[in-house]
């Protein structure tokens, strides 16, 4: 059960992080380039 336990967490994790870098990168565009969308 370890395993799948680890295995959701880093899944988890992974979605979290490109959630995060989707916002940030978003939030750049917005600042640097809005004539762009």
């Amino acid at each position: 059960m370890s395993e799948i336990t680890e295995k959701e967490n880093g899944e988890r994790c992974r979605f979290t992080i490109q959630f995060v870098l989707s916002f940030h990168i978003i939030q750049i565009k917005l600042t640097f380039a809005p004539e762009i969308l």
